[in-house]
């Protein structure tokens, strides 16, 4: 039972109050009993019960912080904690329970040991499980958790982070006789053992493969066969290290398995973000490595999201932008791969349409937008045009997209090619190239390929382009349907229209009064009045002629 529901369980609990006779204020007053999480445990009965298996243990609240500003009294800022969420652990002997209690009430993790558990301990990035002769190592979802109550833009086209029910990991299993306590100190991990003369404590290998997760410091009994306690303090490597080995071991599974490859990975990046959302961690390992390691393994998410035929492959996009590599750098790593098939998969197409259509404002330099039409030769042929009419690939080598262009028309003609054909020959200066083009096809056809790629016309929203400003010359007809056009299938709005004529119509028209409205403005509110069918529409157009 979560939240209000838990009042159903039954059990009443009441605060009481001792001790407090001296103190002047009523902390009556400033604490609450809230109920957030009622859960039962029914015992096994098809076996001999026994009060150890159902023994609840290891009950522990974890709060994980950001580091925010605060303003002094001076006017500077300082930097304070505050609280991101909050979770909650416990244990049965063969079994934990893992639970998000901040914002939401909600089960993330179930934790299934080899052996009986008898204390286990909860940090932001792993949980460590003690049994009588091992220290068990797995990893843990608050960071995936705690980077989504820090910020809304979490999954997005701008930010990803893996899902917090994603299976759990478990990264070691390390031999330790006698083992009665643990606790977690910052980066060291304290163990509380009770061995027997005879039975030395030694360390198994890693379970894994990994290299140790950490490293042992030990005080031994002065007397070697008297039974006696021993004091583990186990320092933990640190964040980038461990991450870099788990990468390491990954690439085992890069040719056969790629879910355990990018499963592995994802780990990684939690680990990375919880040390960048906690302060504590982060001042451990420094922000800048922290980041640095943050950013490459973005990138690794983003190439694995982007070569291999996964059903999130749209993935590739939000971790390509938080690498912080360019359009022009993850192009050039794809041409450095030798699989030919892995070069430009769906993931990475899908983050390349994504940039070059809607992204990227400013134009590319020559090299970068010939890489980008290079891509979209080999992958995707039939988005040439479409990537050609795009503002940042204004610095395309024209006679290239000619080029392209040709074998397209010859291969898969329509309109949408001809119209692009149309305006690099403009650019090129080639009006006899251009007559051709546009004489291939009706207006009603061209109207039709004008509607599929608005960025044919105009750029930034109005900004006329070459194309336009040849069409007011000479079709202005065309030019105004397809405007219609445009409007009728919700491609731009009203007010966008009537910014891009006045500003086609300012083009060389400076004897012209700045107050006086564009006859082809006219004409489109015009012509706009016939097609239109919403009288809400027709109203406004009517006040427009009017005035």
């Amino acid at each position: 039972l979560v939240g209000e529901d838990t009042w159903g369980s039954g059990v009443l609990v009441s605060l009481e109050w001792t001790g407090v006779e001296g103190l002047t204020t009523e902390p009556q007053n400033n604490l609450h009993l809230h109920q957030i999480l009622y859960r039962r445990f029914a015992p096994d009965l098809s076996h001999i019960y026994s009060v150890e298996d159902t023994a609840l243990h290891s009950l522990q609240l974890l709060p994980m912080y950001s580091a925010g500003d605060l303003e002094s009294g001076a006017g500077s800022r300082r930097k304070e904690k505050q609280l991101l969420s909050l979770f909650c652990f416990f244990s049965l002997p063969h079994v934990g329970f893992l639970y998000a209690v901040g914002n939401m009430v909600q089960q993330l993790s179930t934790y299934n040991y080899p052996e009986t558990a008898k204390q286990a301990v909860l940090s932001p990035q792993f949980l460590h499980v003690i049994t009588r002769n091992n220290l068990l190592c797995y990893t843990v979802r608050c960071s995936a958790v705690a980077a989504r109550d820090k910020d809304p833009e979490m999954d997005t086209n701008n930010k990803a982070c893996p899902l917090f029910f994603m299976p759990v990991s478990a990264l070691r299993m390390q031999l330790f006789i006698g083992l009665r306590a643990v606790c977690l100190s910052r980066n060291h991990l304290i163990l509380l053992a009770k061995a027997e003369g005879h039975d030395a404590p030694r360390q198994s290998e890693s379970k894994k493969g990994l290299s140790q997760t950490f490293k042992a410091k030990t005080k031994m009994p002065s007397v070697a066969n008297e039974p006696g306690w021993n004091l583990y303090c186990l320092q933990m490597i640190s964040t980038v290290q461990l991450c870099r080995e788990m990468v390491d071991y990954s690439k085992k599974y890069q040719a056969f398995s790629p879910q355990s490859y990018v499963h592995l990975l994802s780990e990684a990046h939690l680990m990375l973000k919880a040390a960048l959302l906690d302060p504590d961690l982060c001042n451990q390992t420094g922000s800048e490595e922290l980041v640095f390691a943050f950013k490459e393994n973005c990138a690794q998410l983003g190439d694995c999201y982007s070569q291999y035929e996964m059903d999130d492959f749209h993935l590739a996009l939000p971790y390509y932008k938080m690498s912080g590599l360019s359009l022009s750098d993850l192009i050039s790593r794809r041409f450095s791969w030798e699989n030919e098939a892995q070069k430009f998969g769906k993931g990475f197409m899908y983050y390349l349409k994504h940039s070059v259509y809607e992204e990227i404002e400013e134009p590319l330099s020559e090299e970068a937008a010939n890489q980008v039409l290079h891509v979209f030769k080999l992958a995707e042929p039939t988005q040439i045009p479409h990537a050609l009419c795009s503002p940042c690939m204004r610095n395309v080598c024209l006679r290239t997209a000619w080029d392209h262009l040709e074998r397209l028309s010859a291969i898969s003609p329509s309109p949408l090619v001809m119209l692009t054909k149309a305006t690099v020959a403009l650019r090129l200066q080639d009006l006899q190239k251009y007559q051709m083009a546009m004489e291939r096809y009706t207006e009603t056809r061209l109207v039709c390929g004008l509607v599929l790629e608005p960025n044919l016309l105009r750029h930034h929203g109005f900004e006329p382009t070459e194309l336009a400003c040849e069409l007011k010359r000479t079709q202005p007809g065309l030019l105004v349907a397809a405007f219609v056009a445009l409007l009728d299938s919700n491609k731009i709005e009203l007010e966008e229209a009537e910014l891009f004529f006045k500003a086609l119509c300012a083009k060389g028209a400076e004897e012209e009064s700045e107050a006086a409205t564009p006859q082809l403005l006219v004409d489109f509110w015009e012509a706009m009045l016939i097609a239109c069918t919403q009288e809400a529409m027709v109203q406004v157009l009517f006040m427009k002629l009017v005035s």
